[in-house]
């Protein structure tokens, strides 16, 4: 009997000495992530059913002046200027890319990148606002792309650029948080060359969706491809999902 105590006590010691090791290195490897700048518009309001929905639960919304209404998004698409339907922003602001987006980014443009600076396709009706426990992923704001939907993209530089696609998928809360998702969109440009993109995602519970509280979202993907010098056009679209709606965010990235 003693040494069936003295064996379970062994073990659960031992099951305490891995748990501890295992936060202890998931502590080191955040700790020693490489730390990178991301700038966006963070949501200030928006319409549901043509009423307006604002995000006044946020101390940094109440610091502004008493006469800010937030300012449009503004894509610029060809030779017009249109805004998204129903959207307000409470300006860019800066902070440190969170970490599991770091992890995300390909090791080949991770090198040597600086930050992100938010970028804005053609406007479209789906979107989704996100929120967050600790607060990081409050207020983001993403393009929702499913079947009937498509994203178009204009980027015009004097120089090459690198631009970053940020996904995720939404998900059911009761879906278990080891099953992996997959799905699926692509990148057509102006002359007609596809490219597809695959990603798998798990379900998480830190990051939901206001107004929604049977979803959650997914672990981030990022893709990365490098644009030439000149006007192009880049139409995304859906082509497979088995999480549900795909959630998009676009940037520029900046390098060292």
């Amino acid at each position: 009997m003693k040494r069936a105590c003295l064996v379970l006590l062994l073990l659960l010691a031992a099951g305490i000495a891995v748990a501890g090791c295992a936060a202890f290195i998931r502590n080191l490897k955040e700790a020693n992530a490489p730390e990178y700048l991301w700038k966006r518009q963070k949501v200030f309001q928006y319409e549901v059913d043509g009423k307006v929905v604002p995000f006044d639960e946020d101390a940094a919304l109440k610091a502004l002046p008493k006469n800010y209404t937030g300012e449009p998004v503004v894509a610029y698409f060809g030779e017009s200027v249109t805004t998204y339907p129903g959207i307000a922003f409470a300006g860019f602001t800066e902070s440190l890319l969170p970490v599991d987006v770091t992890e995300a980014i390909p090791k080949e443009y991770a090198k040597h990148l600086d930050s992100l600076l938010e970028i804005h396709p053609a406007p479209s009706e789906r979107f989704a606002v996100l929120k967050s426990k600790n607060g990081d992923w409050n207020r983001e704001f993403f393009l929702a792309l499913n079947e009937s939907s498509q994203i178009t993209l204009m980027v015009d530089g004097s120089t090459a650029h690198t631009i970053m696609i940020l996904s995720m998928v939404r998900i059911n809360r009761d879906e278990p948080l080891d099953n992996t998702r997959k799905y699926v969109y692509s990148i057509e440009d102006e002359n007609g060359n596809v490219k597809e993109v695959p990603a798998y995602a798990t379900r998480r519970n830190d990051v939901l969706f206001y107004g929604v509280e049977s979803e959650s979202a997914s672990t981030p993907h990022v893709y990365a491809f490098k644009v030439p010098e000149g006007k192009h056009i880049y139409i995304v679209k859906f082509k497979y999902s088995d999480g549900g709606d795909i959630l998009l965010k676009f940037f520029e990235a900046k390098f060292r």
